[in-house]
């Protein structure tokens, strides 16, 4: 951790608790005392003792919990599915491959059950997924076929390059979904609205069949692990410069990088929790999202 960063998250904020602690302390001693205690010390300096400890523990527990939520904002994480898509009919990128090949809803959630009671681990989902896949023969062209069923928001590639080009925002994707979707979806100007984005990545041969799938690191409680390295990155004061922005419940590990939080359009998501989402908003648009970015996060200047 870099010297300027202990000093703005640690050092600053004790010192402050500190001194105000000390003030009320002092200010307690002109409170006359009852008659009876006049003369005694111990309850004088207990006194004294207990007005300092109470005082530092509230100052420093609302500085804290101020400065996270005012820190300006230097980076957008984003979530793909159902964050920068529509949810529509609330399916993932991967329930419509597994539909679009003839299987059901139910053949696709039964593997990420058994990932989340730990059966299997998240490449052994991928390889099983892969396995699946080329029964059913899925080639380049099917995620061609699927990208045409996802739709990309309202005003998603405009207000992404303001961010980008007019606030100066550096901005990331962090998904569970495929490499080679996003990449449809955005096309080959990609890189002038993202500085970085992760995602599972499908393999294939030379005839355009699928080979493997290798999955991201950066799922699940990944997410939390690319946003520390975003911050370091960027050479960040702290990972609260950063803006999350997801949907699900895959989603809900990022608080733990200590980024700030903001569930977007909430599916399977616990959004009332306040440690998990700082805040949520729903909208039809991102020029709607912007907006209320604009409002309630303030940017770094330039």
């Amino acid at each position: 951790m870099e010297k300027e960063q202990v000093l703005s998250n640690f050092v600053y904020p004790i010192l402050t608790s500190i001194i105000g602690g000390l003030i009320l302390s002092y200010v307690s001693l002109l409170i006359p005392l009852k008659n009876e205690y006049e003369l005694s010390y111990i309850w004088l300096w207990t006194r004294i003792f207990l007005v300092f400890v109470i005082s530092f523990t509230i100052i420093l527990f609302f500085m804290i919990k101020y400065r996270n939520k005012t820190k300006p904002i230097k980076v957008i994480v984003f979530d793909f599915d159902g964050t920068l898509t529509y949810n529509n009919g609330l399916r993932s990128s991967w329930e419509k491959i597994w539909i679009h090949l003839g299987y059901k809803v139910q053949d696709c959630q039964q593997y990420l059950d058994q990932f989340r009671q730990g059966k299997i681990d998240h490449q052994e989902w991928c390889d099983i997924t892969c396995r699946k896949f080329k029964e059913k023969n899925l080639t380049r062209g099917t995620l061609e076929s699927i990208s045409k069923e996802i739709q990309l928001m309202d005003g998603v590639k405009e207000i992404l390059y303001k961010l980008k080009n007019e606030d100066h925002l550096k901005l990331y994707i962090v998904s569970g979904s495929i490499i080679q979707l996003i990449e449809i979806l955005f096309g080959n100007n990609i890189d002038d609205y993202f500085d970085g984005y992760k995602a599972n990545i499908m393999l294939f041969h030379i005839d355009n069949r699928l080979a493997k799938i290798e999955g991201t690191k950066y799922d699940f409680e990944g997410k939390a692990d690319f946003i520390k390295k975003i911050a370091k990155k960027e050479k960040l004061k702290s990972p609260s410069e950063i803006l999350f922005i997801g949907n699900s419940d895959n989603d809900e590990y990022a608080y733990r990088s200590g980024a700030q939080t903001l569930c977007f359009n909430p599916k399977n998501a616990n959004f009332r929790n306040k440690r998990i989402w700082h805040r949520h908003f729903r909208a039809d648009s991102f020029f709607d999202l912007y907006d209320y970015i604009k409002k309630k996060y303030p940017f770094e200047e330039e």
